[in-house]
């Protein structure tokens, strides 16, 4: 399926939604002035007619033609004006300020005079408003028409010169028109100027919205897509620049999380792989070597008792038993980590735990005149193997001495911190390069030389791992580092994942 863009989209129906609130708008405004321009129209002419007939009313009644005459016509010549006609009773033209007209009669079913006879009522009982109508010349051009009945006052029935029957109520009618050409290119001006306003209040804010959406949208939205690919590529260090603080900012925050959470996890995967595969093959590597390396230290310590001091003889066999008691303890180390040793976890005091693995190194810290100081507060109690546990606060403490060769000290903290139960061992020694701490947990590696096996920091990790918990690591090059033992307060089931880990 092809893909849409979200900044065409937005775009489309903001101008759509535009289009039609402006259009409304437009339309709405130029009916508005239509009708305001008609009624102005209307009252004009209005005035204007009524003035015509109270001005020929003195002729009218005196029977003066020819003035009647000379005020239409000048009336009729006005700009604005577009004609005055009076017919009689039977519709025929007695005056008029075009002289072609005088003498027609008018066809009542013309546009012009369905405003009146539509109704079929008398004139006389017209409104206003029922004696105007609208309707388009042969010309092509909209005229505005009132009708003004001329009513039989009672001089014209009284009168010498032409007297009318009392009961007639209308004598006649006045017809005054105007040309609405000018109204109309009016309109349509307005209309003209409201649409293309229109159009361009649409371009202008549709071209905002794009620049807005292309800064605010589009960007952060391509570097969480350009983040995606890199993820997929096997980068799980990249991490989004969270720039903006609102929902895209929030959801780059939240790549970000779950990107570390990813890189923590297959680091734990690979690092129990890793241990399970090792543990199978020292298990049957430390169960092969373990009976000849005990063989050759009995025959080399035998021999060593029977050699002279001093001589090259008692120097190589001392070398020979040295070397072979180091074997040893590897092949003990291989054991020890290789054993499936049963986990009997039950609720303790890791306060206590801790007590009991200072107390085994006390007297190898008083010896280095390095001082161990627990400041353990009330904590809930674990569920743990309180003997494992126990092995894993001793190899911290045992490798915290070996990073301070000249002195130091060691501090053991301990909070509850996300439903965790978090163990802090600190020392002053020497730090952890950085190129070291990703392969601190592996097996066999150690900073030790010669001094260890590089077994520890990987049992510990995996009786950590075993109780559901987890082990991070700080440190600083020269000041020195801080091991954290983190550990649930209800207890996990062996293998089950803490929640970010």
């Amino acid at each position: 399926m092809k893909r849409r863009s979200i900044a065409a989209t937005l775009i489309l129906l903001v101008a759509l939604a535009l289009s039609a609130v402006l259009g409304f708008e437009a339309w709405y405004t130029s009916k508005s002035l239509e009708r305001v321009l008609i009624h102005e129209a209307f009252d004009g002419l209005h005035r204007t007619s009524d003035t015509i007939k109270r001005g020929m009313r003195y002729a009218m009644l005196h029977d003066d033609r020819a003035a009647v005459t000379h005020s239409i016509r000048t009336v009729g010549q006005q700009e604005g004006i577009d004609g005055i006609r009076i017919f009689n009773k039977d519709g025929a033209v007695m005056f008029s300020s075009w002289d072609q007209e005088l003498g027609n009669r008018v066809d009542l079913t013309a546009d012009a005079c369905k405003g009146c006879h539509a109704s079929g009522r008398p004139l006389a009982e017209l409104t206003a408003q029922e004696r105007t109508n609208i309707y388009v010349g042969a010309d092509g051009v909209r005229r505005f028409q009132v009708i003004e009945p001329i009513y039989n006052e009672r001089d014209c029935s009284t009168a010498e010169c032409h007297a009318h029957s009392a009961d007639r109520k209308v004598l006649g009618v006045m017809e005054s028109a105007i040309s609405l050409e000018r109204i109309d290119r009016e309109i349509q001006r307005r209309r003209a100027a409201v649409l293309a306003s229109t159009a361009v209040t649409v371009v202008l804010v549709s071209l905002l919205i794009y620049l807005l959406t292309r800064q605010l949208v589009l960007r952060p939205i391509r570097r969480l897509l350009e983040g995606t690919r890199v993820i997929a590529s096997g980068r799980l260090d990249h991490r989004i620049p969270v720039r903006v603080h609102n929902e895209l900012g929030e959801l780059a925050e939240s790549f970000n999380t779950m990107t570390r959470s990813l890189e923590d996890t297959r680091g734990q995967l690979l690092q129990s792989e890793r241990l399970s595969s090792l543990g199978r093959l020292s298990a049957g590597i430390a169960h092969e070597i373990n009976n000849p390396i005990t063989g050759i230290l009995l025959t080399a310590t035998s021999m060593q008792e029977e050699a002279t001091q001093g001589t090259k003889e008692r120097e190589n066999l001392d070398l020979i038993v040295r070397e072979t008691q180091r074997c040893r303890e590897i092949v003990r180390g291989l054991l020890d980590f290789a054993r499936q040793a049963p986990f009997q976890p039950a609720s303790e005091d890791l306060a206590e735990v801790v007590g009991r693995a200072v107390q085994i190194v006390s007297a190898q810290a008083a010896l280095a005149r390095i001082p161990i100081r627990v400041e353990l507060p009330d904590l809930p109690r674990v569920s743990i193997d309180a003997k494992q546990m126990q092995q894993v606060f001793l190899n911290l403490l045992v490798n915290a001495l070996d990073a301070m060769p000249d002195g130091g000290a060691i501090r053991i903290d301990g909070r509850v911190e996300n439903g965790d139960v978090v163990i802090d061992v600190t020392d002053t020694g020497m730090g952890i390069p950085p190129e070291h701490r990703a392969r601190l947990f592996e097996p066999f590696f150690s900073t030790k030389e010669s001094k260890g096996t590089g077994l520890g920091l990987a049992i510990v990790w995996g009786i950590v791992e075993q109780h559901g918990g987890r082990i991070d690591v700080q440190s600083v090059v020269g000041r020195g580092t801080t091991f954290s033992v983190r550990v649930p307060v209800g207890g996990r089931p062996k293998g089950e994942r803490r929640e970010g880990a």
